[in-house]
């Protein structure tokens, strides 16, 4: 969300009205969040941030109809206004045509260079269309200019993987657990990768991190049972994969009978 900053100034109760928006919007009391932006933007139609702000209560009320007009109002205010590009191009790729959302993300950079989400938006979309290598360069771009979001090298880790580069791959896991120590989906994703390089002994330790800061965690039980098997722990493993199904992963009876058929 945007604010400006308050004075005496203007049009004081708008910006009073867009500050309890903001509040109730975070209290997830969305209905009186769209109240009170609607009263501010009635007051002040030409802020553009107020639009934003109604938008981002709207999507998170489940009304994404409401939240693009709102975007798109505060882009005919402010053509340049970043977080209504970002937000209304985000809401277009779930809408529309990955090309049309990608078209849409790069006109934003263009106008915006020095946003990084927009970049990492753009990464996200070329990586679930297969372009690699187009990903990694948005992602590049994103850490470059943010280098402390753990979810960009977390992704970028991911696009690594994908292109075989596992060494890469586990440097960007590693930076974002360095970052955020309870990143289960990183210590996991770690795992996979010394898993293909078949170091199976140090996955397992990292699966032990994601299991241990999610106990619940099925894919890391039923991964960390599969490394078991290989290292000749059969009933580590088997007690692992119990435990991947208690929690909710479907385990085909093939691989229970290799892990858990001689197992008593």
């Amino acid at each position: 969300a945007t604010t400006k900053i308050f004075t005496t100034q203007g049009s004081n109760m708008a910006y009073i009205l867009n500050y309890i928006g903001l509040t109730e919007t975070k209290l997830r009391n969305y209905e009186a969040a769209i109240e009170a932006l609607d009263s501010a933007i009635s007051l002040n139609p030409k802020d553009a941030d107020q639009f934003v702000n109604r938008g981002l209560a709207k999507e998170n009320n489940q009304d994404k109809v409401g939240a693009i007009e709102d975007y798109r109002l505060a882009l005919a205010i402010n053509p340049e206004h970043g977080l209504a590009q970002h937000n209304l191009v985000a809401l277009n790729g779930i809408q529309g045509s990955t090309e049309d959302s990608q078209k849409l993300l790069v006109e934003s950079i263009e106008r915006n260079p020095g946003l990084p989400y927009a970049h990492a938006q753009l990464a996200f979309s070329k990586f679930s269309s297969g372009d690699f290598i187009g990903a990694l360069e948005e992602y590049d771009l994103a850490i470059e200019i943010d280098s402390t979001d753990v979810n960009y090298l977390f992704n970028r880790g991911l696009v690594r993987e994908k292109m075989k580069d596992y060494e890469g791959s586990i440097d960007d896991f590693t930076k974002a657990i360095a970052l955020k120590q309870d990143y289960e989906s990183a210590w996991l994703n770690r795992g996979n990768v010394l898993t293909k390089l078949n170091l199976l002994e140090e996955a397992i330790d990292d699966y032990s991190m994601a299991i241990f800061y999610n106990p619940r965690y099925a894919t890391a039980y039923y991964n960390r049972a599969l490394n078991k098997k290989k290292l000749g722990l059969a009933k580590e493993a088997c007690e692992d994969l119990r435990k991947a199904e208690e929690f909710g992963m479907i385990v085909k009876k093939s691989v229970q009978d290799k892990i858990c058929k001689d197992v008593k």
